[in-house]
């Protein structure tokens, strides 16, 4: 299994990510347009160069997220492999998912209803991955954007495919960090 070159487009995208280091990238893009392949590789390199331990992803369901990110040949764990940094899917006695390396977890959470966000209360965390964002429950989100707020280097990483400029993503969230030039990538 061997990835493609990356796009110049997503090139980019990685020096500027390891030249400043924002705190949110999105990635908004039509289907097979390179944003869940340069979301890969980007949410691996912040994992593995974050001091932190603990970490989210998240999907509309927590079948949508193993199937269209994290399994697959094209997906996260088999990108960890190619790394030299295998991560390997662990549940816990409560049937919680879990993405572990070393002294790294990353937590696999499905957001598609109004209770989603009870899963993921009270936790502290690095970083953020949230597939198809503009589908996740919206209280979700919230929570999950609140769970980094302790960390100094946090990453809010989502990717999502273009939507209604009237919907909630955009206009309480994408429009608002844009104009504080906080979003990068979309």
């Amino acid at each position: 299994m061997s990835w493609l070159p990356f796009r110049k487009k997503s090139l980019d995208l990685f020096k500027y990510y390891n030249k400043h280091r924002p705190s949110i990238v999105a990635l908004e893009g039509a289907i097979r347009s390179s944003k869940t392949a340069t979301s890969i590789a980007l949410w691996h390199y912040y994992v593995m160069t974050n001091t932190g331990t603990n970490y989210l992803m998240a999907g509309h369901s927590l079948g949508s997220l193993t199937s269209n990110v994290v399994d697959g040949d094209y997906g996260f764990i088999e990108y960890s492999k190619m790394m030299g940094t295998p991560f390997k899917k662990k549940s816990d006695k409560e049937g919680n998912l879990y993405l572990v390396y070393k002294n790294k977890t990353i937590k696999l959470v499905g957001a598609d209803n109004k209770a989603a966000h009870k899963r993921i209360r009270g936790i502290s965390v690095e970083g953020v991955y949230l597939d198809e964002a503009n589908i996740l429950h919206k209280d979700f989100f919230s929570m999950a954007l609140g769970r980094t707020s302790a960390s100094s280097d946090k990453l809010i990483l989502m990717t999502f495919n273009p939507d209604a400029p009237n919907h909630w993503l955009y206009t309480e969230y994408l429009d608002k960090w844009e104009k504080e030039d906080i979003v990068t990538g979309k």
